[in-house]
């Protein structure tokens, strides 16, 4: 799937990339597909890339680089909805705000 964005031109991306978020994100609640895009030259920042709105991305990265001792804790319920049995089953990543 060929999809146009803003920041990066064309990307191609498979449709199993796809990061669906059923109720958007605060703020943009009309957004609820995403996909991951990974420069080597940003590290350890990755771009979280909506996929139906060109213009929107945001800057993430995962939380312990930032914050040694940061710790997720998820209810039994939240991992449900997740669809995962362990928080080591996922992928936890925080966007980043410039100042």
């Amino acid at each position: 799937m060929l999809i146009k964005t803003s920041r990066f031109g064309e990307i191609e991306i498979e449709e199993n990339q796809i990061i669906n978020f059923p109720s958007g994100l605060i703020g943009f609640s009309e957004d609820r597909r995403f996909v991951i895009r990974e420069d080597e030259a940003a590290t350890p920042f990755r771009w979280l890339q909506a996929v139906d709105n060109q213009a929107l991305a945001f800057v993430m990265i995962e939380p312990h680089v930032s914050v040694s001792n940061y710790e997720l804790e998820l209810t039994k319920d939240n991992l449900r909805k997740l669809k995962a049995e362990s928080i080591k089953d996922l992928s936890v990543y925080v966007l980043v705000t410039m100042a």
